[in-house]
């Protein structure tokens, strides 16, 4: 078993914490577990990449630290030799953004015949781009905010006040800006007037070539967790996210500093509306066309109906991470879940090999 973390997104932090999670649980549910650390950054792709500097201390080989879990480092080219070196049946990724987020790992890994964790490479592809995700929800009749994606260069051509003119004619203010395609709310603002939009779209674009700008809607933050595939899959428990983050809303600093949000299960809401959320979840993970295990972020409104925001492909998976108070509240230890998550990539794959040999 290997755990694939760190990478070199801006999400890089957080992976770590996540994967130095799942190695640790998976240990104590009895499997031989190898971490590995993918990324350029290590010393010998240093140089042979200019500009790029070492991970940290460690030589090729170290302990994951606190834990009896061996740790690796490898550039994305050498993953292979890696997996295949150490025999690996399945590779439990951990990565979040960029490579490891949008389908370009998973991909690499249904290339070389290798089980993972995550929803297929396409179903991960549409879920790390915003823009795509939302036309899927639209063509699907399923709801989420009124919003208009922005190119860069749409804004140098037509400049601030068309950009303005358009949000104010559409929803207006408040609204969300933010990358098309980061995860864990990094360069998101919340825009309450013209003169903030300059410097959110500044710092949505740092992150790419695109951004959507979304209605606010005050509500209730929800999230739904899902796990399997197709007709089989499942929910757990929905949690109400109540962040303390000086922002107002469930932003990184909230979503990865202990204490910095409030997670409440069952939500406060009615059961009614607790049962449509829990179906929006489902059906948004299956659209998607998700296997293994994916988090929908919604967030309910004053007359108690759900938008979608986004689905998280690669959920976080560290100690204050969503995923596993769930399954705490569903009655599963961290251990048992991603056992779980574990055996059902492993029945996927057999169920797929038995498909291609027919």
């Amino acid at each position: 078993m290997c755990v694939l973390m760190g990478g070199d997104s801006s999400e890089r932090e957080v992976s770590l914490r996540s994967g130095r999670g799942v190695a640790k649980a998976l240990s104590d549910a009895g499997y031989d577990v190898l971490a590995i650390d993918v990324s350029w950054r290590w010393e010998g792709a240093s140089r042979r990449r200019s500009g790029v500097g070492q991970i940290h201390n460690l030589s090729l080989k170290g302990r994951l630290d606190g834990t009896a879990v061996m740790l690796e480092v490898c550039t994305p080219c050498e993953l292979a030799d890696r997996l295949f070196g150490f025999g690996a049946d399945v590779a439990f990724i951990a990565l979040h953004g960029g490579y490891g987020e949008d389908g370009t790992i998973q991909a690499h890994l249904e290339f070389l015949g290798i089980p993972h964790t995550s929803p297929p490479s396409k179903a991960c592809m549409i879920a790390m781009d915003k823009r795509l995700t939302k036309q899927l929800l639209i063509s699907a009749g399923l709801p989420t905010a009124q919003h208009f994606s922005l190119c860069e260069s749409e804004l140098e051509r037509f400049g601030m006040r068309e950009v303005i003119r358009r949000i104010e004619s559409s929803f207006g203010f408040p609204c969300a800006v933010k990358p098309a395609c980061e995860g864990s709310t990094i360069g998101v603002s919340k825009v309450t007037s013209s003169e903030q939009l300059e410097g959110a779209l500044k710092e949505a674009f740092s992150y790419g070539s695109w951004c959507i700008i979304e209605r606010w809607i005050n509500g209730t933050e929800v999230t739904c967790p899902v796990l399997g595939e197709g007709e089989d899959a499942f929910a757990l428990p929905l949690i109400e996210i109540v962040p303390k983050a000086s922002s107002g809303f469930y932003d990184y600093e909230a979503k990865y500093t202990v204490g910095m949000s409030d997670h409440i299960i069952p939500p406060r809401l009615p059961k009614d509306v607790q049962s449509k959320v829990s179906e929006l979840g489902l059906s948004v993970h299956r659209l998607l066309g998700c296997s293994g295990f994916t988090r929908t972020d919604m967030i309910v409104d004053e007359n108690g109906e759900p938008f979608v925001l986004e689905l998280n492909a690669v959920p976080g998976m560290t100690e204050t991470s969503l995923v596993p108070h769930a399954a705490e509240a569903y009655g599963w230890s961290f251990p048992q879940l991603v056992d779980w998550v574990v055996q059902d990539a492993l029945r996927r794959w057999r169920r797929l090999r038995r498909l291609n040999s027919l």
